[in-house]
């Protein structure tokens, strides 16, 4: 995913920050909705196999939740065991107040919905990227 996506941005200033301290987040009233890697590579399977879906139009993705962008950097938060607060900052320029796609003609033809939660992916990709960026530095992730 690289460290310009929301989420391993807020887990890498996470990793960076010293417990105690604060980590600046931007356009902390925005909100998105997140669809872990696992449900994308389901979804985009069957609409691969389901005939029906030939020539269509279809979204990949998950609807709901949508989370604040202050929501999603405390859940980052909490998963590295940090005692950190937000200091908020004024939305990033040109980021739209909400992000989440219409999923019902997708989930109408392949009878899927995303299955991780945001916290569970948050939690995983923690994981990753703390074994093979943070600490391991064996890969890169820009």
């Amino acid at each position: 995913m690289g460290l310009a996506h929301v989420i391993p941005e807020q887990l890498r200033n996470a990793w960076e920050a010293v417990s105690g301290g604060c980590i600046n987040v931007y356009s902390v009233n925005h909100y998105r909705s997140f669809c872990y890697i696992d449900d994308a590579v389901e979804m985009l399977k069957r609409m691969l196999e389901i005939d029906e879906c030939a020539g269509q139009t279809l979204n990949l993705g998950t609807q709901s939740p949508e989370v604040s962008i202050r929501e999603v950097a405390q859940t980052c938060i909490d998963v590295t065991g940090k005692l950190l607060t937000i200091k908020a900052f004024p939305a990033t320029e040109g980021s739209p107040e909400r992000r989440a796609p219409d999923m019902n003609r997708t989930r109408e033809l392949t009878g899927y919905e995303s299955q991780v939660s945001l916290a569970t992916g948050i939690s995983q990709t923690w994981s990753w990227y703390r074994d093979h960026i943070f600490e391991g530095r064996e890969l890169t992730a820009r």
